[in-house]
């Protein structure tokens, strides 16, 4: 099951969409961008434990057996929406284009 980059990033943001207290995948290119820091999304260190599982299934849903799950010590120093997007890629095996995450 081939995933391009652009899908990985969307499910990406998508999640983190789910547990912010903003809109951020409709934002996202114009208010919020891949430094955008989780904190200032409403989702702080404790949250990422949290994040893990419906992270997986999404990932799961999208990649099939390519995706390889995370646990909460994967998301340790995960603070930006650009960081949650490098490490989806790499969980993925989806190469990262030159420039991005933006």
């Amino acid at each position: 099951m081939a995933v391009n980059y652009k899908k990985l990033k969307e499910a990406a943001i998508d999640v983190i969409d789910d547990y912010s207290d903003f809109d951020v995948l409709a934002n996202y290119g114009g208010k919020y961008s891949a430094k955008t820091k989780l904190a200032t999304l409403g989702i702080g260190t404790a949250m990422m434990g949290f994040i893990c599982k419906p992270l997986n299934k999404r990932m799961r849903e999208l990649l099939g057996a390519k995706w390889q799950r995370v646990g909460p010590a994967d998301l340790h120093g995960i603070n930006t929406i650009g960081k949650m997007i490098v490490l989806c890629c790499g969980q993925a095996g989806v190469p990262l284009p030159n420039g991005e995450p933006t």
